[in-house]
C-alpha cells in the first residue's frame, strides 16, 4: 500500500549547522547524524513493532539551494511506503513530482505545496538498524 508512514525530518537552514547539531545534541540529548549537520531520533511504527524508522532535524548552511528557493528556510521530508505507488497517485491529483531518485540507502521523489514549501518523500532501502549506545 502507498502511504506516507510518518515524518522523516526537518531541513532548514542555520548559521552555524554544526553548532546548532551539537546544541541539539547537548540540550535535548539527540544522537548526532552521522556524516551530516543533524541528529536522529528513531521510533518504530505503531502497525509494526519491530521495524525501526528513524526522523532526523539537519541543518544546512543559509546559501544552499537544496531546500527551495531562496524564500524557504525549511524542508518537510516524510517517510513513505510504496513510493512508486505514492508518486503516481499525486500526479493523479494534479500535482508535479520529481522522478524517483535511488540513492542506495533509500528512495526520494520531489515535489512543493500550495505555498511553495519542498517536501522530500523517502522510502528507506531497508529497516534502520539500532543506534549504538551513546557514552
Amino acid at each position: 500500500m502507498a502511504r506516507i508512514v510518518g515524518l522523516g525530518g526537518v531541513f532548514y537552514k542555520a548559521d552555524d549547522p554544526q553548532g546548532r547539531k551539537a546544541w541539539y545534541e547537548k540540550h535535548l540529548g539527540l544522537h548526532p547524524g552521522d556524516g551530516y549537520a543533524g541528529v536522529e531520533m528513531r521510533w518504530r511504527r505503531p502497525d509494526d513493532p519491530d521495524h525501526q524508522e528513524m526522523s532526523l532535524v539537519s541543518f544546512f548552511d543559509q546559501d544552499t539551494t537544496y531546500l527551495g528557493d531562496a524564500g524557504h528556510p525549511f524542508m518537510l521530508n516524510f517517510v513513505c511506503e510504496g513510493i512508486e505507488g505514492y508518486r503516481e497517485k499525486l500526479i493523479a491529483d494534479g500535482i508535479e513530482v520529481s522522478d524517483i531518485v535511488d540513492e542506495g540507502y533509500g528512495k526520494f521523489a520531489w515535489f512543493t505545496d500550495p505555498g511553495g514549501v519542498k517536501i522530500e518523500i523517502w522510502e528507506p532501502a531497508q529497516a534502520m538498524p539500532d543506534l549504538p549506545a551513546k557514552g
